[in-house]
């Protein structure tokens, strides 16, 4: 059964590729986190939205401890939040929210920009 306090924390930085010639670039956030130590433990899921509290349909992204989120679109505001899942497809409670905006207007650097950690606890 997966408890409410499944996992230490979730640690967020921003990669942003910014295309040359183009105003709205799409953007990405990489998503690490400290591994659940239940036997149960099936995955993970992402959420994510533009609205405090109100996600879209979440990322099953398995059994990892890592995962970039892409698609975003530069300057806006993404509120996001993580929960786990055991191998009775029992959920967690929401993570604590983060709410992130996508930087805009970066120049150009090759591999992508790595801004600031921002973290997300249980």
């Amino acid at each position: 059964m997966i408890k409410h306090h499944l996992v230490n924390a979730v640690i967020i930085a921003v990669a942003v590729a910014v295309i040359a010639g183009i105003a709205l670039a799409a953007t990405s956030v990489d998503l690490a986190w400290d591994a659940n130590t239940e036997p149960d433990l099936a995955g993970y899921k992402i959420y994510y939205g533009t609205a405090s509290g109100v996600y879209g349909t979440p990322i099953d992204v398995g059994n990892v401890t890592a995962y970039t989120l892409t698609g975003l679109t530069e300057g806006v505001t993404y509120y996001l939040a993580a929960t786990a899942y055991d191998t009775d497809a029992n959920e967690s409670d929401f993570s604590q929210e983060l709410v992130h905006t996508t930087v805009f207007g970066l120049p150009d650097q090759g591999q992508g920009f790595k801004g600031e950690p921002k973290q997300i606890i249980w």
